[in-house]
């Protein structure tokens, strides 16, 4: 069997020491919910230095093999992103994510108020409103309509990008039910839901794909997508960026 065609969630089920492996080098597709990635181009997608990456797969090939290998760090690490790195547009992509983290903490707050009154639920309505304004419709959208498109459409972790943006809208959609109906568990569990998911898909953007993007992208493509954003921009309302601030800095410094 061809294992590095293989879904990465399947090799560690079938070899578990290979996640062990991967998770001591910084790459925890053991956690990972959903686990498509191809065990070939996994240590691309995290940006190993080439050397290290031989390193690491030489051992996942012992342990597919049966032999017994120590589990210990490679000599290096995976390339860390920095942010002053980033080209524009991605940098951009990298702030809005910022606005984001906190609109994710808010919700968080919002969603364990024990007592739903007026003005709690007044401001869980407009945190739904910014997650479908903002996050989804003026900053997903040029991920998905621009940035997630210059790479190829059955890349993995594209796949596994846009599913959990899916997940996440019907987080959103289950907590706006919630609101209407006046049913607190289900707003609580929604947007606790919701939280986690962006949380972990925040971090996983910043620290693997945005870099990844960064190396795979030529300087041409990295010109042109700052004009698409700007054009993509320019069709939203241009206060959104100030009102979402404004409304957290009001409802949760």
């Amino acid at each position: 069997m061809n294992y590095y065609n293989m879904a990465i969630k399947d090799v560690i089920n079938e070899f578990p020491d290979t996640g062990k492996l991967l998770t001591i080098n910084g790459v925890d597709c053991a956690g990972c919910s959903v686990g498509t990635c191809l065990l070939k181009d996994v240590l691309d997608v995290h940006n190993f230095p080439d050397d290290t990456k031989k390193t690491i797969m030489a051992q996942i090939d012992k342990i597919i093999n049966g032999e017994k290998i120590e589990i210990i760090p490679a000599a290096e690490s995976p390339a860390k992103s920095k942010q002053d790195l980033f080209c524009k547009p991605i940098q951009q992509l990298v702030n809005e994510h910022k606005n984001i983290l906190r609109l994710l903490d808010l919700a968080e707050y919002l969603g364990n108020k024990k007592q739903m009154d007026k003005t709690i639920k007044e401001n869980i309505e407009k945190t739904i409103f910014f997650v479908r304004n903002y996050a989804d419709r003026f900053h997903h959208a040029k991920e998905e309509n621009i940035l997630f498109i210059k790479a190829d459409p059955d890349t993995e972790v594209i796949k596994v990008m846009l599913a959990e943006h899916q997940a996440g809208r019907n987080f959103i959609g289950l907590a706006s039910e919630g609101l209407k109906s006046d049913n607190r568990d289900q707003i609580k569990q929604s947007l606790a839901g919701y939280t986690e998911l962006l949380r972990n898909h925040i971090r996983k953007e910043d620290k693997i794909l945005y870099p990844w993007f960064e190396k795979i992208l030529t300087d041409d493509q990295k010109k042109n997508m700052q004009k698409e954003f700007e054009i993509t921009d320019s069709s939203f309302d241009t206060h959104i960026s100030a009102d979402l601030i404004k409304f957290l800095d009001d409802n949760y410094s």
